[in-house]
Formats: structure tokens, C-alpha cells, sequence
């Protein structure tokens, strides 16, 4: 549409000029080898033009064919130049630059120009001109007018300024305060780069600094007539920003920009982008910039972050990197630059950990509100450790619902960004101290309680097996002269137990002190004696590693009738040979019916092996030994005394671990079982083995035979249509040796 109304008028123009048109005077400037020199200024100074009877030169490098043009032309005095041409109401200018007069080549951006219409602005930013060389510039209305209301103003403006190339950035230097640099975009050019922050590439300029922290806040802060766009790349040319450095407009005129960057490599050189985004050049395009190093947010105990509690330590990343010395003291002495953490007590203890990178020499205390003169109990420094060492404060007496605040520095002032570590809070073990024991009822038999030392702290009470480690606590009234306790470890804990006489006491009950005589998954056993009758005891439980974790668990628990009769002097066994020898002695028996030996291969379930008749008055040493020929791998043993009214006594529990070298059964699973049981067995050599299931009355029920490898073997046996009961499971060889394991076959 824009074509036919532009051949409409020129087509006007020649009717109502008439013939006399043709002999009126062109412009001086009609023709290139006659442009007029303008001379480019920071300011654009406009020349006054117009295309009045000019008439078409029609060069090779014309922008149109058949246009009525003048031309202009400048000597380059910076890479770089503007021209502006700002046409009359009745003037829509085209513009274009060429090289020479005749040529066809541009300089980049040289391109004709028509983006507005009449009365409009057109603009050139010619970028990678030769300082010295001479450009031409050619003017002509878009519609032909040659009329005297072909009016224009044209100027060329000068340089933009220094810091208009990304190559050329203004270093900003970074500070813990903002200590702004006035910029411009005034005069400026598109760098048309690749990490530009918009396609349609507007007027920009750059800046750059040298990253001394991780993290750096970058602010423009626009003048009036200036609305900020800015964003961040790690280099010129680049693509690639840091994280945060996306281009970000949340402002509008007068506005201030920011970008909170993160994950900065000390050292590294990052660049800034900053333009209008309306494109503005102008004078008034004005904003002022600067790259802050900014304190951690809980630089102050008033910001403290709070840490989340929980039954294990869930680290939480932390850091004294650009820190401020907050100047509270602690027995430590004057502190260095720190950092705050709070928590919400939920417990009377609670532990707290912090763990140093390999340039971190952490100190760590807790204080019980933001005025910093009281430290609750154990949140007194700590100090303890060096460079990638793990601090702990055991936090006691706290008020359950009161916030408490940790403070967290390095020993050597460390605010690098290698001043890293991780702290956690753990809620600790509600059976953490003595004070807060479990309560254990006494029974006539075992009845297992589960208990963990998971988040246990260490209670500090000492014992024969020395101090104690991350300990918790349980206690029971006694219901007669003696008691037994038992605790049974998990695979992965190594029970250590002491029996006390009260909180904070030094002195066992008889049989009391220490016991830790097995190691993972074993069976500790105090038998208490000289006890009174309604008096509490307490009962102290650790890992003989100092296990706190969720892999420490174990079962306790605390029986005995009314005592038998009967002292017994000592139970204990051998491994020789095909068989085990189980051994004990009394010193005194009273109306004893039987001695019964129990085995285990779990130390849960167990089986009588054999029996030994009792005395019922013996006031003398007598021994005992009693044989289990049908040995396991490994076994735990006990011994069951019972009196004519069918009252018991359980000794302490031993394990007898046979050389693996042996043959013999090292487990049956599982048990109780519905259908189906697995054997496992160790063989000496290459041979053949019998594996046969009798039922109780010794009637055999299952019989196989197998190829076994020297080692250790694995055997599925089905047990479908066997009703329930106990079964014995007995692997024999050619060599006469066997071994008999018992399993208990369900319905369901």
C-alpha cells in the first residue's frame, strides 16, 4: 500500500510541477562527490538538509532505484559513530552509508534505514569504522519529495562512550558498602553480542570486576529518565551466566536493579550489562553502579537461622565467608568473624554438631538469648578439634519451648570462601540422662523392651569400663533380693551395661558393674544380687564404639522370681573337638530338681540340649559338664535351674564360636517357617552330605543327599505337607561328623 500512494505522489508532483521543475536548481549536495562534510560531536549538532529539486544520482550502492537523494559524508574519529536523521512532518527519511562514492560496500551497520515514517527519527550506528577514513551518507523522503517542505535535520555524533564494548568494561571494585560509580548510556551502541539480554540488541554499556567472594550483589540504581535493565556473563562474548546473573528488569524509571549472583569462582573476571530499556541515549540517561560483597544473612545473632530438629544430625550448610566479628565473648576469648543458628528446645538436651572443611578449625557455643551473658549447660566454647574436625556441644537443662542461639566461628578467623562447614541439631534420646530413665518392670521371665542409643549423648557417668560414651538410661524397682538383666545387641552394636544405685552415684550393686563380653549382636548379662525390695536401680546402656546412630538398637529387659537356693559359682564352656563342653558350679543347692543347658543360634530362641539332676541340699562346691555333640558354628549357651515348685534361675549367657575349618551347621532360616527352611553348612573337603529332618518322636520326615563344595554351602529344603511342629535338621558326612539344628514349622 505504502508503494501505490508513493507512486500516487510522485506522480502528483509532476503534474503539479510542471515542466518547470526540471530547470530548477538542485541541491549542492545532490550528488556523493559533492556530500557535505559534517563533523561528529558528542552532542548531536544538526545541520538543516532537504531534498528540494534534488534529483536521482542513482550510484551502485543506491538504498532504492530512482530516488531523489543528497549526501553527506564525515571523517571517522572513533570506531564507532551515530547519525541521526530527524525528518519534518512532511519528510519520511531513508538512510544509508557507503564506504566511498560509487562503491557498493556498508559499514556494519550501515544498512539503509527506514523504520519510521514521516516526521520520524532514523538512525545509523556504524560500528568497526577506520579512524581517519572518510563515509557518505545518503537522504532521500520515502515517497520522492522534492518539494520545498522536504525538510531534515542530520548530524553525526561522536564516540560513545569508553566502556561501550564489552572488551573495554569499567572494573568495578567489590565492598562491603556500596560505593556507587555514575555511568551513562548516552551515546552508546548495540554490542550485538551473543549474551545480549534482548534480540532486538538496544544501546549498551559494560562493566566488570574480579570476583573476592562466592557471592557479590550487583545494584544500578537509574537516574529520572533511565529504567535499568542489567545482567551478568562470565565472559565477553560468552553465553554463560553465573547463577543469578539472568537479565532482570523489575523496575521501572528511577528504579534500582539488582542481582544477588551465587557460586562465583574467586579470581574469575565477570562482566555487566546496563542499558535503557527503552534504548535511551540520551544526556539524561544517566544511573549510578556497584558490586557489593555482602555479609552472610545470619551475620548476627538476631538474624540466627534456625536449624531444623530432628532424631538425626540433617547438616545444613554454613559459612563464614565475608562475616563480621560480632565481638561477643566467650570463655574461648574475643570471638573472630561468626555466624547464628537458633533452635526451639523440644527436649531437656539437645546436641548440636558442627563440622569443618579442611580450612575450617570450627569453634562453637550456645548461649540462651541474644543478649550473650548466660550459656546454658554444656554450651560453654568448644574447641576441641583442628582444621576439618567436627565440634559437639551436649546442650542440658533446657527449657523445653525457649529458642537458644549457636554461634559458629573460625579458630583463626577464617571469612574466605573456604570458611565452609556443616551443623546440625539433634533432639536427643529421651532417656539421655539419668534423671529422665525409662522405667523397666521386673519380670519372671524375659520380656524384651526396645531401646536405642540413637541421638544418645554422653552422660559422663564413669564405670569399671571407663568413661562412659553416648549413653542412655533405664531403671526398675526391685522386687526381691536379686534380679537379672539382659540386653541383646543388634548386628551392629556392641552392648556395654551398668547397673547404679542411684543417679549420679559411683557404687554398683553387687553384680552391677560393667559387663561387655560379647561384641555385635551379643548378649550382655548383669545378675544383681544383695538388692532391696522396693528400692530403684538404674540401668546405664551404651555402644562399645560410641554408637549413635539409627543402626544402634538392642532389646533389654529386667526378670527374676523370687531367688532360688542356689549360688552358683561360675558357667562357662569349651569348644573341643566334635563337640562343646558346658561346665558350672554351685556352691550352695536347696530342693534343686534340674540343671537345664539351653542353646541358641540367634540368642532369642532357645532349645534344651540336655539336663543334669539337681541337689536338694548341698552346701559344698559341686561341678557340672555337660556335652553338646551335635555342635553349631557358633552358639549361644545358658543355664536353666529349676526348683521342686518349678521356680528358675538363668545364668549369665556364653558363646562358643567353633574354627571355621570345621564341618557343621552355621544356620537354619528361617524359624518359625511355613513351607520352606534354608540350611547352611560348612564342609571340609568335596563330599557327600546327608541332610535329614526328624519330627519330635525322632521319626524321619525329610531325607537328601548333596554334593557339597568345601566351604561354606546353602541348601533350600521344601516342607509342604508336614504338619506343624518342632523338627530337628541334622547334616552328617561319610567321616562320622554331624551337627543337629532344631526348627519350628508354623501352620500360617
Amino acid at each position: 500500500m505504502k508503494n501505490c500512494t508513493r507512486m500516487l505522489l510522485l506522480s502528483a508532483l509532476f503534474v503539479l510541477g510542471g515542466a518547470s521543475r526540471l530547470f530548477a536548481q538542485a541541491p549542492a549536495n545532490d550528488n556523493c562527490a559533492n556530500a557535505i562534510l559534517l563533523t561528529p560531536a558528542l552532542a548531536c549538532n544538526p545541520t538543516p538538509g532537504t531534498t528540494q529539486n534534488a534529483t536521482n544520482s542513482n550510484p551502485p550502492g543506491n538504498c532504492g532505484g530512482g530516488q531523489h537523494d543528497v549526501w553527506y559524508k564525515f571523517v571517522a574519529t572513533a570506531t564507532k559513530h551515530q547519525v541521526r536523521v530527524d525528518g519534518a512532518p512532511a519528510f519520511d527519511a531513508v538512510i544509508g552509508a557507503l564506504t566511498s562514492c560509487g562503491g557498493t560496500t556498508r559499514p556494519v551497520g550501515g544498512d539503509c534505514a527506514d523504520g519510521s515514517g514521516n516526521d520520524g527519527v532514523e538512525i545509523l550506528n556504524l560500528s568497526g569504522l577506520t579512524v581517519g577514513l572518510t563515509y557518505y551518507i545518503q537522504v532521500y523522503d520515502y515517497y520522492g519529495n522534492i518539494t520545498a517542505a522536504a525538510d531534515f535535520d542530520i548530524c553525526v555524533r561522536s564516540a560513545p562512550p569508553a566502556n561501550d564494548e564489552c572488551a573495554n568494561a569499567t572494573e568495578l571494585i567489590p565492598d562491603f558498602t556500596c560505593n556507587p560509580t555514575a555511568g551513562t548510556t548516552e551515546n552508546t551502541t548495540a554490542s550485538n553480542a551473543p549474551g545480549d539480554c534482548d534480540a532486538d540488541q538496544k544501546p549498551d554499556v559494560w562493566y566488570s570486576f574480579v570476583a573476592t567472594s562466592s557471592t557479590h550483589q550487583v545494584r544500578v540504581d537509574g537516574g529520572l529518565a533511565f529504567d535499568g535493565k542489567i545482567g551478568a556473563l562470565t565472559d565477553c562474548g560468552g553465553t554463560t551466566r553465573p547463577t543469578g546473573g539472568l537479565c532482570t528488569d523489575g523496575s521501572g524509571s528511577d528504579g534500582v536493579e539488582i542481582l544477588d549472583l551465587s557460586d562465583l569462582t574467586v579470581g574469575n573476571i565477570y562482566y555487566i550489562q546496563v542499558y535503557d530499556y527503552y534504548g535511551g541515549i540520551t544526556s539524561n540517561a544517566d544511573f549510578s553502579i556497584c558490586v557489593l560483597t555482602l555479609h552472610p544473612a545470619n551475620d548476627d545473632c538476631a538474624n540466627a537461622i534456625p536449624l531444623t530438629s530432628s532424631g538425626t544430625c540433617v547438616a545444613t550448610a554454613g559459612t563464614t565467608e565475608n562475616a563480621s566479628g560480632g565481638g561477643d565473648g566467650n570463655s574461648c576469648g574475643v570471638t573472630q568473624s561468626d555466624v547464628w543458628y537458633s533452635f526451639v528446645a523440644t527436649n531437656s538436651t539437645y546436641q548440636v554438631q558442627v563440622d569443618g572443611n579442611s580450612s575450617f578449625d570450627a569453634v562453637v557455643a550456645a548461649w540462651t538469648d541474644c543478649s550473650l551473658t548466660q550459656h546454658p549447660p554444656g554450651g560453654d566454647c568448644r574447641d576441641g578439634s583442628g582444621d576439618d574436625g567436627v565440634e559437639t556441644l551436649n546442650l542440658t537443662g533446657l527449657t523445653i519451648g525457649n529458642t537458644y542461639y549457636v554461634q559458629v566461628y573460625d579458630f583463626y578467623g577464617n571469612t574466605s570462601f573456604a570458611a565452609d562447614f556443616d551443623i546440625c541439631g539433634v533432639a536427643a534420646a529421651p532417656n539421655d540422662n539419668c534423671a529422665n530413665a525409662i522405667p523397666l518392670t521386673p519380670a519372671a521371665t524375659c520380656v524384651a523392651t526396645a531401646g536405642t542409643t540413637e541421638n544418645a549423648t554422653g552422660g559422663g557417668q564413669g564405670n569399671s569400663c571407663g568413661a562412659a560414651q553416648a549413653d542412655v538410661w533405664y531403671r526398675f524397682v526391685a522386687t526381691g533380693p536379686t534380679q537379672q538383666i539382659q540386653v541383646d545387641g543388634a548386628s551392629s552394636f556392641d552392648a556395654v551395661i551398668a547397673a547404679w544405685t542411684n543417679c549420679g552415684a559411683t557404687v554398683s550393686p553387687v553384680g552391677g558393674d560393667c559387663a561387655d563380653a560379647s561384641g555385635d549382636d551379643g548378649i550382655e548379662t548383669l545378675n544383681l544380687s544383695g538388692l532391696t525390695t522396693g528400692q530403684t536401680y538404674y540401668i546405664q546402656v551404651y555402644d562399645f564404639y560410641g554408637g549413635n546412630t539409627s543402626n544402634n538398637d538392642f532389646n533389654i529387659c529386667v526378670f527374676g522370681a523370687p531367688p532360688l537356693p542356689l549360688e552358683l559359682a561360675a558357667f562357662g564352656g569349651q569348644v573341643q573337638n566334635q563337640v562343646n563342653v558346658l561346665h558350672w558350679e554351685t556352691l550352695t543347692e536347696k530342693n534343686v530338681q534340674f540343671h537345664l543347658v539351653e542353646r541358641s543360634q540367634d540368642g532369642t530362641n532357645w532349645w534344651e540340649i540336655g539336663r543334669k539332676n539337681g541337689l536338694a541340699n548341698s552346701t559344698v562346691l559341686v561341678k557340672y559338664t555337660l556335652e553338646d555333640r551335635n555342635p553349631l558354628a557358633k552358639a549361644y549357651y545358658r543355664l536353666r535351674s529349676v526348683d521342686l515348685d518349678g521356680r528358675e534361675s538363668i545364668s549369665n549367657t556364653i558363646v562358643l564360636n567353633r574354627p571355621g575349618e570345621g564341618f557343621g551347621i552355621t544356620s537354619v532360616f528361617p524359624s518359625p517357617t511355613k513351607d520352606h527352611v534354608r540350611v547352611q553348612f560348612h564342609a571340609t573337603q568335596e563330599e557327600k552330605v546327608m541332610i535329614r529332618v526328624m519330627d519330635m518322636t525322632g521319626r524321619l520326615v525329610l531325607e537328601t543327599g548333596v554334593e557339597a563344595v568345601s566351604g561354606m554351602n546353602e541348601l533350600p529344603l521344601t516342607l509342604e505337607g508336614l504338619p506343624a511342629g518342632i523338627y530337628t535338621v541334622k547334616v552328617s558326612n561319610g567321616l562320622g561328623a554331624s551337627a543337629a539344628v532344631r526348627f519350628v514349622k508354623s501352620r500360617f
